[in-house]
């Protein structure tokens, strides 16, 4: 099957969709975490919500207009001068930002999350592998090793198929590259595929579930500061919301 068939697929009944994406902090320092902190996450929902999320995220992106091409958390929060964001007035990329939000909760079942900085991962992660004679990952090879091996222990298999799309990095010629599981069974296809975000919708919802988990740890910080904004209590109030079905992924997994 080429690229665009395997993705329109994606919505057929019976199967349930990992939409993983991440994000991170490079530089900054958090005081209950610790500097350059990466998160990874993966939103899980039955392939049966997916057509109406897609259509409700198209419609609202050509009402958007502007160049506007996908939905990205932080763009919508802190456009670049090159961004088509930077056209959009603040007040209504708070009522996109709150429209997604909405998405978000309607469509996902669970949130799997993990958050590694830096310093959790040379004084935790990086010893217990060496120590069982496994590889000396850097820490963002760490952080999605042990996200996924996690994950992947904790999906509900076999007895329902399982698709996992994972945001791609680089250009891909066939809209999607697919890389084989080591254990296929109960997956689609027996592999995770990756796709560019603009591609698919899932995707940029997992974008925005991972920043709001990244994010909060900010806005407590303001808050503690008295530099609370607009957008802040709106990623507090969306926290809020997706927290009853975030699970954290365990290091020890």
């Amino acid at each position: 099957m080429v690229g665009e068939q395997i993705l329109s697929e994606l919505s057929n009944p019976g199967r349930k969709l990992v939409f993983v994406d991440e994000t991170g902090t490079s530089g900054a320092t958090l005081r209950d975490i610790g500097s350059n902190f990466e998160v990874m996450c993966g939103i899980i929902a039955p392939s049966e919500r997916y057509k109406n999320v897609k259509t409700t995220l198209q419609k609202a992106l050509a009402r958007i207009g502007f160049g506007v091409k996908e939905f990205h958390a932080t763009e919508i929060v802190h456009p670049t001068s090159k961004s088509a964001w930077k056209s959009i007035s603040f007040e209504n990329r708070q009522m996109v930002f709150t429209e997604i939000v909405d998405a978000l909760v309607e469509f996902a079942e669970q949130i799997f999350y993990l958050l590694l900085s830096e310093k959790q991962y040379y004084n935790q992660l990086k010893p217990k592998s060496l120590e069982r004679g496994g590889d000396s990952l850097n820490h963002e090879a760490a952080l999605r090793k042990a996200f996924f091996g996690g994950l992947i222990r904790q999906l509900p298999r076999p007895n329902m198929e399982t698709a996992i799309i994972i945001d791609s990095k680089k250009a891909l010629p066939d809209a999607i590259e697919m890389q084989e599981l080591c254990d296929p069974t109960g997956f689609y296809l027996g592999s995770v595929i990756y796709v560019d975000s603009s591609e698919e919708e899932g995707l940029q919802l997992a974008d925005l579930a991972a920043y709001l988990i990244n994010r909060i740890f900010r806005v407590r910080e303001r808050l503690t500061a008295g530099k609370f904004n607009n957008f802040d209590e709106i990623v507090e109030n969306g926290y809020s919301r997706i927290k009853p079905i975030l699970k954290r992924v365990s290091l020890a997994t």
